[in-house]
């Protein structure tokens, strides 16, 4: 186990790669008496298949599997670990991304043999068919249920006509359908290799004693005697660089009109740049928040002219093939399309923005960090956005680049478009 310092907030973490490959992160923290212990997997929607290195065996998925999962394996038998938890006196949650799905109980108490159960779960699981049959009826109410939410619809419909091969352009929970296909031993092979110690993360913050913790975590059976790994590789997704029509109109049930405009380029014009990809994202996302955020010229001028009535909204977001980029505002006009595309032309950055920007993210990096549950979430986020948890994340915003800003602005490329347009439909 390795002491690593992280300079830019005065702190530290515990970190130490098993024998079998699985990863933990400890975090103590004496002022404290709570504890967060997150049990991080980093695949999540977006593996429809993979291929066994071994055997060569191309394995496939239906879409939603990962989802479907993560709802199993609270259950056990005739236990529940959404109703023990609780009885302990903690709480618990899981959810799954498109990247990574992930297993969270905090407390005060019983910290051991929390640890101890959700390990136990998590590594081993009880499927059958019975509890597969019941889960399905779960999950496609819950699909039904999302379908009453308007806004959703209009999220996946833009996502399905941006993306060509992605999988970004699937919904994690799966269709009805999918749902439907899919099978307990989709399960049991999904767990067999995309659960193996080597492909876990575990991440601990509180009030813990750093040694007893890494030693129950090696001790337990489900840990110790599971040093076998099943090498697979993951399918690799060929994005085009296009959209299947770059503008679209479609009605929905919704009150009010919304524009989307989107983007997306090939990330080989900024790998010369070499920075971190998770750092890249943030530069983004800094540059539009400057040209686009509450605070700039173009959204003020947008509402005070009423051209909009509620702020422009924006993420950059990417993968290890592409960057894409969304604006999106609640009206049709015209005229607000032009002027978007005429502030992305001639996107600037300035010297007091980005010193101001650093000083906001050190300022909150430091609050945050007081609450060691920031770490593990922390982690978290990395892993579902980047792979994994890199320490030197934090003090890599400590001087943000006017002059890298700048250069990133000068590769950014628009020529793949799609101007999506949401209406409220006409009775």
């Amino acid at each position: 186990m390795k002491m690593q310092l992280i300079e830019s907030l005065n702190d530290k973490y515990y970190y130490e790669k098993l024998d079998n490959g699985l990863e933990v992160y400890l975090f103590p923290y004496s002022k404290t008496k709570k504890f967060h212990t997150s049990i991080i997997i980093p695949h999540g929607g977006m593996v429809t298949e993979i291929k066994d290195l071994k055997t060569k065996e191309l394995i496939t998925f239906p879409q939603g599997v990962a989802h479907f999962l993560e709802h199993q394996m609270f259950e056990r038998n005739k236990e529940n670990l959404l109703d023990i938890f609780p009885k302990m006196g903690l709480k618990t949650n899981a959810y799954t991304s498109q990247k990574i799905t992930r297993y969270h109980v905090s407390g005060t108490s019983n910290f051991n043999k929390s640890l101890n159960l959700l390990i136990d779960f998590i590594l081993n699981p009880h499927f059958s068919d019975q509890g597969t049959a019941k889960e399905k009826n779960i999950i496609i109410e819950e699909i039904r249920r999302s379908k009453n939410r308007p806004l959703y619809d209009v999220q996946r419909e833009h996502s399905n006509s941006f993306f060509v091969n992605h999988p970004l352009k699937n919904t994690i929970i799966g269709e009805e359908e999918d749902v439907l296909k899919i099978t307990t031993n989709d399960l049991i092979n999904f767990h067999k290799y995309l659960y193996q110690p080597d492909q876990l993360i575990i991440a601990i913050s509180g009030n813990i004693n750093v040694n007893k913790t890494m030693d129950l975590i090696k001790s337990h059976p489900q840990i110790k005697n599971n040093l076998a790994s099943r090498k697979f590789a993951l399918k690799e997704y060929i994005e085009p660089m296009e959209v299947p029509t770059p503008y679209k109109r479609v009605e929905f049930p919704i009150n009010v009109p919304i524009t989307f405009i989107s983007y997306k380029q090939p990330i080989t014009k900024f790998l010369d740049l070499n920075i971190p990809h998770y750092l890249l994202m943030s530069y983004l996302n800094i540059i539009l928040d400057f040209n686009f955020g509450d605070e700039s010229d173009l959204n003020q001028y947008l509402i005070d002219n009423r051209l909009i009535d509620k702020d422009l909204s924006f993420y950059a977001g990417g993968t290890d093939k592409f960057i894409y980029i969304y604006i999106n505002y609640p009206t049709n006009n015209q005229e607000v399309i032009g002027l978007i595309k005429d502030k992305l032309n001639n996107l600037t950055v300035t010297n007091k923005q980005m010193e101001i920007a650093s000083k906001k993210i050190k300022s909150r990096n430091i609050l945050k960090s007081e609450d060691k549950q920031y770490y593990v979430e922390r982690i978290a986020y990395l892993a579902s956005n980047y792979g994994k948890f890199s320490h030197d994340h934090f003090s890599l915003y400590n001087e943000l680049s006017t002059p890298l800003a700048n250069e990133i602005i000068k590769r950014l490329d628009y020529s793949v478009e799609l101007v999506f347009l949401a209406e409220p439909k006409v009775s």
